[in-house]
């Protein structure tokens, strides 16, 4: 691995983690104690995992990080259930956020981890 791909990789950066990550997931967090208002948390939400969709998508272009690739998608997915939600478009019942935060939870941390340890941290670039 050479210190470049890490220099770009913006997970492996405090800062950039925190922005990009970090943060966002504070928001969700802090969402669902401040405010019941489904449309609050649907614009909270939606926005935060957009930022970190957005990301993550773009931290895998810059330096091949694997989850990214799996974990961008995904939590564009979300932010469209939970736009959705929020938007009274779809309902996912009485308990729809902690049952969207539970799959954000579980799908986020399995997408991030799992992979990584089956096929390392960094996709092999074939430039």
């Amino acid at each position: 691995m050479t210190s470049s791909i890490t220099a770009l990789d913006w997970v492996a950066r405090r800062r950039s983690w925190f922005l990009f990550w970090g943060a966002p997931s504070i928001a969700i967090a802090v969402s669902v104690v401040v405010t019941s208002d489904q449309m609050t948390l649907g614009i909270i939400w939606s926005a935060a995992l957009l930022l970190m969709s957005g990301a993550c998508l773009m931290n895998a272009r810059r330096c091949g990080r694997l989850h990214c690739y799996l974990t961008g998608p995904f939590f564009l997915v979300m932010a469209l259930l939970s736009m959705a939600e929020g938007l009274g478009i779809i309902s996912l019942g009485p308990h729809a956020w902690p049952r969207l935060g539970a799959i954000l939870v579980a799908g986020g941390a399995f997408l991030h981890f799992v992979p990584e340890k089956l096929w390392g941290k960094y996709r092999q670039r074939q430039d």
